[in-house]
């Protein structure tokens, strides 16, 4: 009895202090996969709305154009953040530091 709930509680602390807690329940891993794939489709859905929207405006002042150049750059900066959100762990992508 000794042995095996020593066992548990090493089972448990390595969980705890895994830098992903959600996946130690698996309906919220399932539950953040999901909203992953729908954030992502939707910024895909974005940046492809976006291309349509600039090919049929193309013929646009110079002011128009040079907004349209900047929000071509945030998208970049914003595709840039999401790809190191991806790689970043949980508790540091949101601004916490990592315990």
């Amino acid at each position: 009895m000794m042995k095996e709930t020593g066992q548990l509680i090493r089972r448990l602390d390595g969980a705890l202090s895994a830098p992903n807690r959600v996946n130690v329940f698996a309906d919220l891993k399932n539950q953040r996969q999901r909203t992953t794939a729908v954030r992502n489709r939707a910024t895909s859905l974005r940046r492809d709305l976006l291309a349509v929207l600039s090919t049929k405006a193309k013929a646009a002042s110079g002011e128009l154009a040079q907004v349209r150049d900047e929000r071509d750059l945030l998208l970049v900066l914003a595709r840039e953040l999401h790809l190191h959100m991806m790689v970043a762990p949980p508790s540091t992508a949101i601004g916490r530091p990592a315990r």
